[in-house]
């Protein structure tokens, strides 16, 4: 283990890889859940392949379903504690910056969802990013507190369904959805999503964007996402405000002492949040409690291990090629929204509408050949050029003019 200090460069590449490594898991979940192979049903194609495929959900939802938007999330948090730290140190008040950004992120990641994918997380990071800034002066002990309360949420109101299925944070949500359903004419509770998202035709392509839209802002509360994100929030700008991103020794010497423990009882915890199905979740049973519980005990304490694990892998400098990570991280959002026309071209009906033909383990392909084609574009794009396509694009919405691309 190192009790030495980490170089400012390695450490500051250390974060980048680690929102490259983030960005892959995202990418296999998101592959997975645009396939909307669950919906499919019938069986008949070559690419779903039933209980292997059932097998590997499984493992995905125990193993990477939550523990890398958790790691970004924890990432976003730091973010905004370095960017009030930095433009601190230049005498420069930096929250006026910070929200230029929050609104940037806010019209990308709703023209995200109207132009390309309905499962964006950026636009959730953008209006959550507003919240954040409340809580900027707030000490240290009550961000612990709050993101213990943040991401303790979801069990305490998950009794309410079961008393009740309209007593959600979803309801009003879901009036929208079935607003605008009827303004369209689709009963967006009986349509199939794989063969609405397999539709052809550029009206229904943008029409059931727009559906997808007022769908993904139901689903991610009535899940309580927001709540759970937010927790994460608070412990990344926890985080940084302690200085254990300038000094990663600092968490891999106090994590060290939990880990033996913390690692195989998550695993049993995220295993068993898997082997219960969402289906018990919306249907308000008591099981759905359950996997509530097993989600607030297991995920993010899964996450911090792999952010141990590779931490303590990077630093060590016995992994070198980890550091391809730190090209797609230095990259996420192009690469991230990269994503999305590739879902947009596989599933929609606009392109090859293949939504419910192709299973779980068949999405890993694409995954496992793009994924390693990005590193290398983003590194050739990062020798010729300053900030990635769509991170020019943001940075230029974030100070009003456009930013010099060229090196």
């Amino acid at each position: 283990m190192h009790t030495h200090s980490t170089p400012a460069e390695q450490r500051y590449s250390l974060l980048d890889a680690l929102r490259g490594f983030a960005i892959f898991g995202i990418f296999g979940v998101n592959m997975v859940a645009s396939s909307m192979s669950w919906a499919g049903g019938d069986g008949e194609s070559p690419m779903l392949l039933g209980k292997a495929d059932a097998y590997f959900q499984h493992f995905l939802d125990a193993f990477i379903e939550g523990k890398f938007y958790s790691i970004f999330s924890l990432l976003f948090g730091i973010g905004f504690g370095l960017q009030l730290q930095r433009h601190a140190d230049n005498g420069v008040n930096g929250l006026p910056i910070f929200k230029r950004r929050l609104w940037g992120m806010l019209f990308i990641g709703f023209m995200h969802m109207m132009l390309l994918w309905l499962g964006d997380i950026v636009f959730l990071y953008a209006w959550l990013g507003f919240v954040l800034i409340a809580f900027r002066n707030k000490p240290d002990q009550y961000l612990i507190w709050a993101a213990i309360f943040c991401l303790a949420l979801p069990v305490i109101l998950y009794p309410l369904r079961m008393i009740n299925e309209y007593l959600t944070l979803a309801t009003p949500f879901y009036a929208l959805l079935m607003g605008f359903g009827k303004l369209v004419r689709v009963d967006v509770f009986k349509m199939n999503p794989a063969e609405m998202m397999a539709e052809p035709g550029v009206y229904n392509y943008f029409k059931n964007n727009v559906i997808g839209f007022f769908f993904r802002q139901a689903d991610l509360f009535d899940q309580v996402r927001p709540f759970k994100v937010f927790s994460v929030f608070l412990l990344g700008y926890w985080v940084s405000r302690n200085g254990w991103h300038k000094t990663p020794e600092l968490f891999l010497n106090w994590f060290k002492k939990y880990f033996p423990v913390v690692f195989p009882l998550a695993i049993l915890i995220n295993i068993g949040m898997a082997l219960v199905s969402w289906d018990t979740y919306y249907s308000a049973q008591w099981i759905g409690w359950l996997k509530t519980l097993l989600y607030f005990l297991g995920v993010v304490p899964l996450s911090l291990c792999y952010v141990y694990l590779f931490t303590a892998a990077y630093i060590s400098g016995k992994y070198p090629r980890l550091h391809a990570f730190t090209y797609v991280g230095r990259m996420a959002l192009t690469n991230y929204l990269f994503h999305s026309v590739l879902y947009a071209v596989i599933f929609r009906g606009l392109f090859l509408g293949m939504a419910g033909k192709i299973g779980p383990i068949v999405c890993m392909v694409p995954v496992l050949i793009v994924f390693p084609l990005q590193v290398i574009f983003s590194r050739w794009w990062l020798q010729n050029y300053r900030f990635g396509p769509a991170e020019w694009f943001w940075r230029s919405l974030t100070y009003g003019h456009w930013q010099s691309m060229k090196r």
